[in-house]
């Protein structure tokens, strides 16, 4: 029976089933014997070309690697599914460069709304004058057109037949060929992961270079060269997505007298709703307009999927980690929320870039937005996503170690986001900790040694909150106290002077110091006259702050720690260094006591104590304390941090110091 069946695919020729005997074999079980017999000649060969696939865009540029990627893989692949930005077009560009691979044909089947196994049909009786007999079911007569299928003058004689737009691979499945080698299939879909007994084929959107030269083949270079930098932008704010620059491009073509400068500005204030993208135009490959694409996957989502699409679309183009990412739990599970991302992931709104990592394409996340601004629930959830950036910024009050930096580097881009939307008031909330974003970075480019950012966002951070919070507020004092330190830092003490002791005056005019900013302020002003060597007016800072510490934290606080251990770097430089070293001890018992030993908390203390033992001349203390300090630093930052080359070098300053010079030149 096997061999019967595989009978007219074998031979090249039909056959029809004459009788059926039985016999009963040894065992007593039944065996019944089919007989057949031919009953048509061998299928004739094809000669010349058959194709039915449309052309594609004259101005297809820059994807020979992916088409040749994709003959690659299915030439080991009977079926591909691929999914991705400009599918359709590369399906089409695709078969016409490869036509001569597939000398048994190239049948091209819409699959979006469309019944699938007649086109197929009327392609066998159009090109391959195939006639299926009268009386057989839809499945039948394209089982006949399968098996009936001519062979083409090459000795291969692959077929590629190409379903187009495929939604639900159910809805495909019943007409798909035998695979039996000789049939190769590829779908173009929305989905990455359509079944899993599909390979995906996954494309990207086009590089710069390639962006601007589909722009030029359809404007003209010379309209290009003109402008050449705004070309380079507008098609990186389309995000080099084909369909976007193809659209901009035709647009630009029927309209000679716009330039490409009014094109931006068009696109920047209209975004995504800008005439350029809302239509398709004659002798395009694609029907439909950015939005209305768009709008198709849109209709495939859920409600959950909505909303997850809706708030990302608040983030930043840029890379988003699931930790930022992440909606709460009283609004969506985790589970749910996992699914949602693979639903975006599935339709190509969203794109995996990393274990964790998302990414929105720019023009997919300018949709979602409009869509968020269409929701019942688009007030709440900007608010949300605005506590979950002062949060983010939080991250940057703890001690600064190495991992938190690498981490932070990625809600970089989404708090610049968010501190434009919230300047410009598409953020509807005053919250008093809306400063944060612009501390936390500031602290981050501190860290980083990037000086000019740093001081960029400390300004923008004063003026910010002057401006939306008023002078005499707690953020505007803490931002004077910030800007003030980072000036003393980079030894602008007259600018220094200025912030600390401003700070310092509006701290004492608070009606209500819950948060202790006199204390802090003091401490602040203390530190820069030290800085400046005026030793006698820091250390009276120093002591009145200390007693405010040790009056609303009580005795064994970090802060009062902190405090203790200021005063006693004042009394070192002074040369007092009993009460020095009486100091350091105390601060050092309290973070002992508050932390683990190795804590970020202590190293301050036994750096300051060991430079106070080396100048005694106590050097085995000395390098007690450096060693100390310098582990603990190694746990919490890289190699390569500045803090933990100045413990490198103090303590090779003391073995130099002690004669030990095969170790301080090693170090």
């Amino acid at each position: 029976l096997v061999q019967a069946e595989q009978l007219t695919w074998q031979r090249g020729i039909s056959a029809k089933s004459l009788s059926k005997t039985t016999e009963v074999l040894g065992n007593g079980n039944p065996l019944t014997i089919n007989h057949y017999a031919a009953e048509s000649s061998p299928r004739p060969r094809l000669t010349g070309k058959v194709s039915n696939v449309p052309w594609g865009s004259r101005t297809f540029v820059g994807r020979d690697e992916v088409l040749l990627s994709l003959h690659e893989r299915l030439c080991e692949e009977e079926t591909l599914a691929m999914s991705g930005i400009g599918k359709t077009e590369l399906a089409r560009q695709y078969a016409q460069r490869y036509i001569n691979d597939y000398s048994g044909g190239l049948c091209w089947v819409q699959a979006r709304d469309m019944d699938v196994a007649s086109q197929i049909i009327t392609f066998a009786q159009v090109y391959l004058d195939l006639e299926p007999p009268e009386g057989l079911d839809m499945p039948a007569q394209l089982a006949y057109c399968w098996s009936h299928w001519p062979r083409g003058e090459s000795r291969n004689s692959d077929v590629l037949i190409l379903y187009d737009d495929v939604t639900d691979y159910e809805h495909v499945m019943m007409a798909l060929p035998p695979s039996d080698g000789r049939f190769r299939v590829l779908m173009t879909t929305r989905r990455q992961h359509l079944a899993t007994k599909v390979e995906p084929f996954e494309i990207d959107v086009l590089d710069e270079d390639s962006a601007l030269m589909l722009l030029k083949q359809i404007i003209g270079e010379e309209r290009i060269e003109d402008e050449l930098e705004t070309a380079k932008l507008v098609c990186k704010w389309m995000g080099n997505l084909p369909l976007g620059v193809e659209l901009m491009g035709q647009y630009l073509k029927q309209k000679p007298d716009i330039d490409l400068i009014t094109l931006q500005h068009r696109l920047e204030t209209q975004r995504i709703g800008a005439r350029a993208l809302k239509n398709a135009h004659s002798g395009m490959t694609a029907k439909l307009g950015l939005i209305e694409t768009f709008g198709l996957s849109w209709e495939a989502l859920s409600e959950n999927e909505k909303g997850t699409a809706c708030w990302l679309s608040l983030f930043s183009p840029a890379p988003i980690p699931w930790e930022l990412a992440e909606l709460p739990d009283e609004v969506i599970t985790e589970e749910d929320f996992e699914d949602s991302l693979e639903a975006l992931i599935g339709l190509s709104f969203l794109r995996r870039v990393d274990k964790k990592v998302y990414q929105l394409h720019r023009l997919v996340r300018e949709y979602f937005l409009t869509k968020l601004s269409q929701q019942d629930y688009s007030a709440e959830m900007k608010q949300a996503y605005w506590i979950v950036m002062i949060k983010t910024a939080q991250q940057m009050a703890s001690p600064v170690t190495h991992s938190l930096l690498l981490n932070f580097t990625f809600a970089v881009p989404h708090l610049i986001e968010a501190i434009d939307k919230w300047e410009k008031g598409w953020l509807d909330t005053e919250h008093e900790e809306s400063t944060w974003p612009y501390t936390a970075l500031a602290r981050f480019y501190d860290e980083r040694n990037t000086y000019a950012l740093a001081q960029f966002w400390n300004e923008k951070c004063l003026k910010i909150a002057q401006t939306r919070f008023g002078e005499g507020h707690t953020c505007t004092i803490t931002s004077l106290n910030n800007l003030g330190l980072f000036y003393d830092r980079q030894g602008k003490y007259n600018q220094a002077k200025l912030m600390l002791e401003k700070a310092l005056d509006l701290s004492r005019n608070l009606a209500t110091d819950e948060d202790n900013h006199l204390a802090t302020s003091l401490n602040n002003l203390a530190s820069l006259h030290s800085s400046k060597g005026d030793y006698k007016r820091a250390k009276a800072l120093y002591t009145e702050a200390l007693s405010l510490m040790k009056e609303i934290y009580g005795e064994k606080n970090v802060h009062t720690a902190t405090c203790l251990n200021n005063l006693a770097l004042t009394c070192d430089r002074q040369g007092s260094y009993e009460d020095a070293e009486r100091l350091y001890n105390q601060s050092i018992t309290i973070t002992q006591e508050l932390f683990e030993q190795d804590h970020i908390e202590n190293v301050n203390s036994f750096s300051n104590l060991a430079s106070l033992y080396e100048r005694k001349g106590c050097y085995k203390q000395a390098e007690e304390f450096h060693t100390q300090a310098l582990n603990i630093k190694r746990k919490f930052f890289d190699e390569d941090h500045i803090s933990i080359a100045y413990s490198i070098h103090h303590l090779a300053e003391l073995y130099d110091r002690q004669g030990r010079y095969e170790q301080s030149e090693t170090l």
